[in-house]
């Protein structure tokens, strides 16, 4: 971890996170010690989450666990409620008729929703 908060380089960073996620093992940053006096831990925020948004957007589920590593609770509910919205979305454009697909759907939203408002009120 030391080594890739300490690289200025954006394009090795870049490179290494792609390593990691190629091999399946992204998780192993978030399971190190960071050292927070020297502002490491910050550091590594920013760089995983500027990896996350630009080379991997569609990718919630390990944007939400670096959130959760940091304790970014206003994220993770941004990410449910984008989630929520998409669904949404995908429901209105369809004809609405009562239907056990559109019920489990609009039940989806509404976990979605829930679980939004949970990590806001964190």
């Amino acid at each position: 971890v030391r080594l890739l908060t300490g690289i200025g380089r954006y394009n090795e960073m870049t490179y290494i996170f792609d390593l990691l996620h190629q091999n399946h093992c992204f998780e192993m940053l978030l399971r190190k010690k960071v050292d927070t006096e020297r502002g490491q831990s910050s550091s590594l925020k920013t760089a995983l989450l500027d990896y996350i948004k630009r080379c991997l957007p569609a990718d919630s589920e390990k944007h939400n666990m670096v959130a959760l590593c940091f304790s970014m609770r206003r994220e993770i509910g941004e990410n449910h409620e984008i989630a929520a919205r998409t669904q949404l979305k995908m429901i209105e454009s369809q004809d609405w008729v009562v239907t056990p697909d559109l019920k489990s759907s609009l039940v989806k939203v509404l976990g979605l929703l829930k679980d939004s408002a949970e990590s806001f009120s964190k």
